[in-house]
């Protein structure tokens, strides 16, 4: 059994991009709880696994998904949480996916994703997707539903700002960002020039991923950094000791001629 803090759950729009990927990951390691993806987004993520050849994104989920010490937590449903999950789902209504029709609405994928999430007692479920599914009416029906008062899908950039609000925290989140860009070998060097660099192409992929305020936060507390080298081999540091990071290199890594013996394994 995990002894890790349950966190909010991701969904697969959120984790099948590396930019988000790696961000989500190593909040959550530093958070001290693991990744959590429900069995709808699992099964979204290695989706023609078996079928497709070559080593695609799904395969990659498969090819780790038995391996020890993962960043990830799948979760599973019990018979009395799947039923709770397929009720929820009855409750949502057109106006929660506007491009849905009512009766397609408990197989569609996100809502399943939602309604398990729900079922399984995370505390959030958090998303990109801001297409197919309208957050404000999924909240509404939830609170009337189950009678709780704050919402609960929220957009990744909306749970970062929440995390990560001023202060402190604002630049603990600019230190994490520049992890996920930072070279893995601290001998290697990384000049603030070159890290300033990588957060800025970091800032541009956030703004095209839909993180608009994420991307202009870490924009700021890079200018009012008081110690920008103490940021700098933070973030190197990090880079070099994150697990969720080294599992990230080793997925990259599938399918190729492994230069170094892989971490001590993945999943669950």
């Amino acid at each position: 059994m995990n002894a890790k803090p349950l966190g909010p759950a991701f969904d697969s729009n959120t984790l099948i991009k590396q930019t988000q990927r790696k961000l989500v990951t190593l909040w959550m390691e530093q958070a001290g709880a693991d990744t959590l993806i429900v069995p709808a987004a699992w099964a979204e993520l290695t989706r023609d696994a078996a079928t497709r050849p070559g080593m695609t994104a799904a395969r990659r989920w498969k090819a780790m998904e038995h391996m020890p010490n993962s960043p990830f937590m799948l979760l599973r449903l019990t018979e009395e949480q799947d039923e709770m999950a397929e009720a929820i789902r009855h409750a949502f209504t057109e106006a929660c996916f506007p491009q849905t029709s009512a009766h397609d609405i408990p197989f569609h994928s996100d809502a399943v994703i939602i309604s398990q999430a729900l079922a399984l007692g995370t505390d959030a479920l958090i998303t990109n997707n801001m297409r197919s599914i309208d957050h404000r009416a999924i909240n509404d029906v939830i609170r009337s539903a189950l009678r709780v008062n704050t919402g609960f899908v929220l957009t990744l950039d909306a749970a970062l700002m929440d995390a990560f609000p001023d202060g402190e925290s604002a630049e603990q989140l600019l230190k994490l960002a520049l992890a996920t860009t930072a070279p893995a070998n601290p001998q290697q060097g990384w000049t603030i020039e070159q890290a300033h660099e990588d957060l800025t192409g970091l800032c541009r992929a956030l703004e095209g991923a839909n993180m608009p305020d994420t991307a202009s936060r870490l924009d700021t507390r890079w200018h009012l950094a008081r110690d920008l080298d103490a940021v700098v081999a933070f973030a190197l540091a990090t880079a070099s000791e994150s697990n969720a990071l080294r599992w990230e290199r080793l997925r990259g890594a599938l399918g190729q001629p492994l230069r170094d013996s892989p971490p001590n394994g993945m999943p669950r």
